[in-house]
């Protein structure tokens, strides 16, 4: 049980500190405002909201999945290190101890940023925004979604740029 709770742990500080940067076609020519990137690893599941500096809207459903896939990811890792460590009484409770600060810091820090999150089934908008059309342009902390910089224009992803349809 100690396995899963650390690889959860430190799928959620390797999603809090490094994650990807999620472009889409209107990033290449934002006439009608500023465009965000979204941001998520290994599916985007948040970005910027034009409403007010720190807003922005999320899915949950998407952040759980990819916190269980990264979690999925480490705990063979985990479970590797957990064992190696077994029969050292005072590096176990140093780890076990780790494992409390790590995940108590963690929540607190995603329960604070969480709170000016608005939860959505989608982030896609269904106009400047598709979620189908969001591409990986490279890495970034998940923080990008409170910063309200700009997204990164892609013409590796789209060589035609953005086509109003």
């Amino acid at each position: 049980m100690v396995d899963i709770a650390a690889a959860l742990v430190l799928a959620a500080w390797v999603d809090l500190l490094v994650t990807v940067e999620w472009s889409y076609p209107y990033c290449t020519q934002p006439s009608d405002g500023p465009a965000y990137p979204a941001v998520g690893f290994p599916l985007p599941y948040a970005v910027a909201s034009h409403v007010s500096s720190l807003e922005f809207v999320l899915m949950p459903h998407v952040l759980v999945l990819n916190l269980l896939l990264v979690g999925a990811a480490v705990y063979p890792l985990v479970q590797f290190l957990n064992r190696a460590i077994a029969s050292k009484l005072m590096l176990r409770r140093f780890a076990f101890v780790a494992l409390i600060v790590l995940g108590v810091g963690v929540v607190a820090l995603r329960v604070l940023s969480l709170a000016f999150g608005h939860p959505v089934l989608s982030i896609g908008d269904g106009g400047y925004l598709v979620y189908q059309d969001l591409r990986p342009v490279g890495f970034t902390s998940s923080e990008l979604v409170h910063t309200k910089q700009e997204c990164q224009s892609s013409r590796f992803w789209f060589t035609d740029g953005w086509v109003h349809k």
